[in-house]
């Protein structure tokens, strides 16, 4: 069991040894002076650093950051429109498309709370994302509109707005909405309105910018607080913990935006300025490999079961591995087995971390370029403390097993 910050609030943190630094590779800081800034300021700076800047590549459509951030802004200028204001609940729920930043920026420039949403939820599940989280208005793809519809229908929901995948696809033509309604928008009206010139006042530290959904082991989901603050410290953890990394380097955006790690690994792609290949269907497999190939992508985030898939994929060895620097998994352990045949197949390491909803969710990673224990998640990251607890909150010694507490700026608010 995981317990993040409760216990550990209670022991000084000065009396833990911070061990694990000694393992951190050269370059990666032990802490982090993080701006006091609200999150979507991550891509806004990056864009003002340099608009031209390659932020995506979608199915050729090359994206600027330049043209997401002023996308943002009519987002904004949209929900002020609808008068959406300071802690109102906005669902999206969006595969990996390059309408997710604009809309999640947006919706926290005019001071609103992002809530993650599965795009494959059932009705039921979507129903009850919206109830829990007092959600008023909901972006989603217009595939998944019939999930969607009655609970607009009821009135539970004030507005939908439809993304379509051909919105950025170059030539290809957004089909028609699925009917005539007055409260259901498409993206294309929402992206001819005027750049919004104001934005809300935000205190990083205490206003909650995602409510992220998590099961856990407990029931039904719930939403974890995630401050501007959490999602801004745990972006540039994860951006500094690669000393290499650069404005040159070419992600590959296959983990689901709408899961916290996936959210978090685009973050911390806009602190550092690169370019990434969103993926709307993890599970293509050619896609995947076509684009690692042809991009010439230099890092890999993944789950095992990516990894995994790949390796058995029959034209696996058809392509080209070597632009890669590294990858990571995580959401799940990684098998040994999985690792060693990766990195010995492609001759690219391959590190296993850890991380949990509550926390950003990064907290531990093995490190990039220095010791890799397979079987491990690795070590706590900058700024970040972990130890293993009994009942009472007691630092357990070495070898002992118990519930594991972390504390660190990317840990949720409320606990």
């Amino acid at each position: 069991m995981d317990v993040v910050g409760e216990n550990i609030k209670e022991i000084s943190t000065s009396a833990i040894e911070r061990v694990w630094t000694k393992y951190y590779d050269e370059g990666v800081p032990t802490t982090i002076s993080y701006p006091l800034i609200p999150a979507y300021r991550i891509l806004d700076d990056t864009a003002k650093r340099d608009p031209s800047n390659l932020a995506m590549i979608f199915f050729g459509n090359r994206i600027t950051y330049g043209q997401i951030t002023d996308a943002s802004d009519k987002v904004a200028a949209f929900l002020l429109d609808m008068r959406v204001g300071k802690g109102d609940r906005i669902v999206v729920s969006l595969p990996n498309t390059p309408h997710y930043a604009p809309i999640t920026a947006g919706i926290m420039k005019v001071g609103g709370i992002v809530v993650q949403c599965n795009p494959i939820y059932t009705e039921r599940e979507v129903r009850f994302i919206v109830e829990n989280s007092g959600a008023t208005m909901m972006f989603c793809l217009d595939m998944i509109y019939a999930n969607v519809r009655q609970i607009l229908e009821d009135g539970e929901l004030e507005r939908v707005v439809l993304c379509s995948i051909q919105d950025y696809i170059a030539g290809a033509i957004p089909p028609e909405p699925p009917e005539k309604r007055m409260d259901l928008t498409v993206w294309r009206e929402v992206m001819r309105y005027r750049r919004a010139d104001r934005t809300a006042e935000v205190n990083p530290q205490e206003d909650v910018a995602m409510l992220q959904y998590t099961g856990g082991t407990t029931g039904k989901p719930k939403g974890v607080m995630l401050t501007h603050f959490n999602l801004v410290a745990n972006a540039y953890q994860s951006a500094l913990w690669d000393p290499k990394a650069s404005p040159d380097d070419v992600g590959l955006g296959v983990l689901p935006v709408f899961h916290v790690y996936g959210m978090t690994m685009a973050n911390a792609a806009a602190v550092i300025g690169s370019t990434t290949i969103p993926i709307p269907d993890p599970r293509n497999w050619e896609l995947l490999m076509q684009s690692i190939q042809n991009y010439r992508v230099t890092t890999f985030p993944g789950v095992p079961t990516m990894f995994a898939a790949l390796l058995n994929h029959p034209r696996f060895h058809e392509y080209d591995y070597s632009s890669l620097r590294w990858c990571s998994s995580g959401a799940a352990p990684l098998p040994v087995e999985v690792k060693r045949k990766w990195e010995k197949e492609t001759g690219v390491k391959l590190v296993e971390g850890y991380g949990l909803s509550e926390a950003s969710p990064v907290t531990h990673i093995n490190p990039l370029y220095g010791l890799s224990k397979a079987g491990s998640i690795g070590i706590p990251i900058s700024d970040t403390l972990a130890v293993v607890v009994d009942d009472e909150g007691t630092i357990l010694p070495v070898g002992e097993v118990g519930e594991l507490a972390v504390y660190g700026p990317q840990v949720m608010k409320g606990y």
